[in-house]
């Protein structure tokens, strides 16, 4: 991949940095000072600002005009290795923003970075910053997809790397296991191409939701130390996953034993966060001097001697004419409406405890209820002592959109508040914002 430069008494711009493109008709050169703007393939919005003199280099990073960090060195190449060396790829907002333009183009999963707290390994290159690897499962090698590798050769922004022969588990929705071997083809984009290049895959025809194979993205690094994935499918296979490696007939049981164990993992990878579900009784022992931490997932204080259960998630199906049903693993069916993911949070000192409620599409995309210009931001079970007793009500929270929020307290609790939540949300849709809600009410 040939990288042209502007260069300036042997200071030189690449055409691509990090997360941008350079833009051209930014550069400037006076009093031996280089100044340029780097900008996001996907929409030409400003990321990266470099001022850079003999003797320093400061590059900028923003999104959509909101700083996000600063890094200074001796020269651009220092200054962006630094940056991207000690960068929590799992909390970046560039990395996030084009992560979620990427995957709007349907039936592309992007795995991200490891967190830093994880011991996370991954190599910096520049200009590039991070190589993706794009890999694409191919069942057959199509006249379609040959045209596709023939026409990316001119690009520039998407490089061959290799095709390989791995394993794919399908698994239907109840998970009976079928193994057969497929070609991986593997690419090579930087991280500044990313949305484009996935664009070029969409248009291309070779993917698209409708098709059960998935456009997988990922750090190079982390690709190729990465031996098996599991991935959502769609209603005839509800999970699918790649063994990257041959694998004689006779060790298909233990692989997939391997891959129906991986399936508990794959809940986390569905909702895109690395959260842990905490589930439990609705009755917390009284008289305890601790609360539950949600960043270590632990309960802290010296009076609670054992935690409360926390065995297995909770995934209720919301079907079209709004009647539920609560499952261990969630399954694809075009009759459901939406999935409700359950977790539970107590805080003490508050006196109260809680579900919350995450709500996902049928294709376990995270949603929101929505309804004109309202949105539901939050769901969850209120439960407060009194006295002898426990009173406990479904509490929403309703933002309109002037930004104005409102909160209300159901008449019922767990799934079923959800349900109360959903007809409230329809019977917004005549109302303009709360002004006009208030005023009509």
């Amino acid at each position: 991949m040939v990288i042209e430069k502007f260069n300036f008494s042997g200071r030189e711009l690449p055409s691509h940095l990090g997360y941008g493109i350079l833009d051209e008709t930014s550069v400037r050169y006076e009093n031996s000072t280089i100044t340029a703007n780097y900008v996001l393939d996907c929409d030409g919005s400003t990321v990266h600002k470099v001022i850079w003199n003999k003797s320093r280099c400061e590059l900028k990073t923003e999104l959509h005009s909101e700083p996000c960090r600063t890094n200074l060195s001796t020269d651009l190449n220092k200054a962006l290795t630094s940056g991207f060396l000690v960068n929590d790829f799992s909390q970046d907002l560039v990395f996030d923003f084009l992560m979620n333009r990427a995957s709007e183009l349907g039936n592309i999963y992007i795995q991200k970075p490891d967190p830093k707290e994880k011991g996370r390994q991954f190599i910096i290159f520049y200009p590039a910053g991070l190589l993706l690897s794009f890999r694409l499962p191919l069942p057959v090698r199509t006249q379609q997809y040959i045209s596709f590798s023939e026409t990316i050769k001119n690009s520039g922004q998407i490089s061959f790397f290799r095709e390989r022969n791995v394993l794919l588990l399908l698994a239907d929705k109840e998970l009976n296991v079928r193994i057969k071997p497929l070609v991986l083809a593997e690419f090579i984009v930087p991280l500044a191409f990313m949305t484009s290049a996935a664009k070029s895959f969409n248009e291309s025809g070779i993917i698209n939701p409708s098709k059960q194979y998935r456009l997988m993205i990922a750090d190079s690094y982390h690709a190729e130390t990465t031996l098996l994935q599991t991935f959502p499918g769609i209603e005839k296979h509800s999970f699918f996953a790649i063994y990257f490696a041959e694998c004689t007939e006779d060790k298909y049981p233990e692989l997939t034993k391997l891959f129906m164990e991986s399936l508990i993992g794959l809940r986390d990878n569905l909702i895109q966060k690395e959260d842990k579900t905490i589930t439990t009784d609705n009755q917390p022992p009284s008289d305890v001097d601790g609360f539950f931490n949600e960043k270590t997932y632990e309960w802290e204080g010296v009076d609670y001697p054992e935690p409360p259960q926390r065995e297995r998630e909770s995934w209720v199906s919301v079907t079209q004419d709004l009647k539920t049903e609560e499952l261990e693993i969630p399954y694809y069916d075009s009759n459901l409406l939406l999935w409700i993911h359950k977790s539970f949070a107590y805080k003490h000192c508050d006196g109260f405890w809680l579900f919350k409620y995450d709500l996902f599409s049928p294709d376990f995309h995270s949603l929101q209820l929505r309804e004109g210009n309202f949105s539901c931001i939050s769901i969850a079970d209120f439960t407060k002592s009194i006295g002898c007793g426990n009173y406990t009500t479904i509490k929403f929270e309703i933002s309109d959109n002037n930004k104005a929020i409102y909160s209300f307290r159901g008449f019922t609790q767990m799934e079923n508040g959800v349900i109360e939540a959903i007809k409230f949300m329809r019977s917004l849709s005549r109302f303009t914002d709360w002004k006009d809600y208030d005023a009509m009410k």
